[in-house]
């Protein structure tokens, strides 16, 4: 602890006895010593602590109270010092006096000269009394260039007026000091004309009947520049994520840099075959349109240079602080591209690949006119940090495209396929009733069998085509449901009198398990909950071994009625359970059977009625599969008109 000669004057301490002691333990009280010290720990950790008013004792003995405000000081080199500035209500502070005059002793007079923080005083005419180190180092000037010069020129023009009315505000205010963090930041003017951010803390004392003020000023610009690129970072990613077409992920890109790092932007990918295509150019103002789409137009040679080929060819990020007629002379391939390149009167510009996944997928090309600020190395950073989020969203962007495009392929597909077999099976259809009909010349038992074959895959055609027309519908969401009031025990004898022929085949037996009474009516669309119970128990059948049974069970709760299909198969691996309802997925340790439709189909209807579809299953032991479905339309989850009701995709797309 040091004390300067005006803060023992106004505190009544002995200056002699202060070095070695601690600031908090002089104050009277317990409460009081906890109270300072909380302040000057939050000042050393860079916090705003208040002012402190406690009873203050006097090595003379008696007490007044006293208000200590802190101050943190950043000197380099050295640990955190904090400023004390303490207050009588019977007397004006004193320790700036001494420093704002020039007249402190040369403990106090070193501090104040060594602060990496600005220290500026001022008299009431506004003129400079007093210019720290580090004021010389945040403005620009030395200190003798500002002794005696109005404060203004360390003001901007525009905010000079204001400023000037604050200071006489202050003056004749009851408050005799505010800290840095008890208002907004201001603008600060260096001797090159830049403007920057600076936050401050002021206090005015009376000496000799005039009033000196004294201003403690922190340059913020690094500070307030992490926020920004914070802010923008974060708008980015949110901007970015929030679409997933390929065309208009480049737009947002090329839109988020001109509205806030640069005045024109141009992305440049690499395509499959090696070549590089500009797929979006922004601009800031109108002026620069005419040039920016002529560049977009042009036919570059990418084997030769120009301005993004030697990030193209090295990954790494290039930064042009100037630029030059020159080197865009070095880099032009014609005379139009220098004219086109003159028209976006580029100031500086810089490159920044777009990765994704470890490759390099292409640049971001950024330019600064004349009119902005040069580029700097801390804008390629956050240049550099848009564009790993901008390329994990082309990477995104172009995998749903190829996604997509496959899709709707094997829609296109599905859908020729769908039409095409239709009609030579209706041809198949209509031999096979033609031969049924002959009556004089009954065919064979052989000739039967052959008959029945037929008609078994005709029939097996007819439900895959159906199968895959119904995933179509309801991933275009053109799925229509009839629903109207149905009994339950009409699907379970139509779908268990479906599957009976491949039961006995296989020796496997069928059996019921209904409450006592009349089920419930439901209200269903009959046909797609009769195939929903047929696909569950033609899986269990086909799954389980012989001389095995598949029980049907039913139960009624909770305005649900819930259905389960248990069978004594080798149960479903845990690993491959959260995928047993995706479209076209077959499990790898079962026989292949089908396409993989029929559970998803199951799911898609059960959905659709308002109802939910799960397993329980355990290696060894068989699988359960259930599905519910609401007893009454307004127990549905969706709301719907229970006679036709048109559904929304109720498969996922992986």
């Amino acid at each position: 602890m040091y004390c300067s000669p005006g803060a023992a004057r106004a505190s009544g301490l002995d200056r002699e006895s202060v070095p070695g002691r601690i600031f908090w333990k002089l104050a009277n009280k317990e409460a009081e010593r906890q109270r300072l010290r909380r302040a000057f720990r939050t000042t050393v950790e860079g916090g705003a602590a208040p002012p402190v008013t406690i009873d203050w004792t006097l090595d003379s003995g008696g007490a007044h109270a006293l208000t200590w405000d802190h101050t943190l000081l950043s000197i380099e080199d050295a640990p955190p010092l904090v400023l004390c500035t303490g207050v009588r209500a019977d007397r004006h502070p004193s320790w700036v006096t001494s420093a704002s005059l020039g007249n402190a002793d040369p403990m106090l007079s070193g501090i104040v000269e060594i602060a990496s923080d600005g220290i500026i005083s001022i008299d009431e005419d506004q003129r400079i009394t007093l210019f720290n180190r580090g004021a010389e180092s945040i403005f620009g000037y030395a200190q003798e260039e500002v002794l005696g010069r109005p404060l203004d020129m360390l003001i901007p023009p525009r905010n000079r007026d204001a400023h000037r009315a604050h200071v006489i505000d202050f003056a004749t205010g009851a408050v005799q000091a505010r800290r840095m963090a008890e208002r907004q930041a201001i603008l600060g003017l260096r001797r090159d004309g830049e403007e920057f951010p600076a936050e401050a803390s002021i206090s005015r004392i009376e000496v000799d009947g005039r009033l000196i003020f004294t201003v403690i000023i922190r340059d913020v610009t690094e500070a307030v520049r992490a926020r920004e690129s914070e802010r923008f970072l974060s708008e980015a990613s949110e901007v970015l994520a929030s679409s997933l077409d390929f065309e208009q992920t480049l737009s947002n890109i090329a839109e988020l840099t001109v509205r806030s790092l640069a005045d024109f932007c141009a992305v440049d990918l690499l395509e499959e075959s090696g070549e590089i295509r500009r797929l979006e150019v922004a601009y800031r103002t109108p002026r620069l349109e005419a040039a920016a789409r002529l560049l977009e137009r042009m036919k570059l040679d990418r084997r030769q240079r120009h301005l993004t080929s030697r990030v193209l060819q090295t990954g790494q990020s290039y930064l042009r602080s100037e630029v030059s007629d020159e080197h865009l002379l070095e880099v032009a391939q014609s005379t139009e591209h220098v004219e086109v390149l003159r028209g976006l009167e580029a100031k500086s510009y810089m490159v920044v690949p777009l990765r994704a996944r470890g490759q390099l997928l292409g640049v971001l090309l950024m330019i600064a006119s004349q009119e902005s600020r040069a580029f700097t190395s801390e804008d390629v950073e956050i240049a550099e940090e848009l564009g790993l989020r901008a390329g994990l969203a082309v990477d995104n962007a172009r995998h749903y495209r190829q996604a997509t495009r496959a899709v709707r392929a094997r829609d296109e597909t599905l859908g020729v396929v769908s039409h095409d077999l239709g009609n030579p099976l209706q041809a198949i259809s209509i031999a096979l009733e033609a031969i049924e009909r002959r009556g004089g010349e009954r065919p064979s038992s052989s000739m039967d069998r052959y008959i029945l074959a037929i008609r078994q895959s005709a029939d097996l055609m007819r439900r895959l085509i159906r199968d895959l027309l119904e995933v179509r519908r309801m991933e275009e969401g053109h799925l229509v449901l009839s629903r109207r009031p149905e009994r339950f025990e009409g699907i379970i004898a139509d779908s268990a009198a479906a599957i009976a022929p491949l039961a006995l085949a296989k020796d496997v037996k069928i059996a019921t398990h209904l409450p006592e009474g009349e089920l419930p009516p439901v209200p269903m669309d009959a046909d797609r909950i009769l195939q929903v119970l047929s696909n569950l128990l033609g899986n269990a059948v086909k799954h389980s071994p012989s001389g095995s049974a598949v029980r049907i069970g039913v139960a009624v709760a909770a305005g649900e009625l819930k259905v389960s299909v248990e069978d004594e198969g080798p149960g479903i691996p845990e690993a491959e359970r959260p995928r047993i309802f995706d479209r076209f997925w077959r499990s790898e340790t079962a026989p292949a059977r089908g396409i993989g439709l029929g559970l998803a189909i199951a799911k898609g209807f059960v959905e659709g009625h308002g109802g939910r579809i799960w397993l329980e299953s355990e290696v060894g032991s068989g699988s359960t599969f259930f599905f519910s479905l609401p007893l009454s339309p307004q127990g549905s989850r969706r709301e719907r008109d229970p006679e036709s009701t048109p559904l929304s995709p109720v498969l996922r797309s992986d």
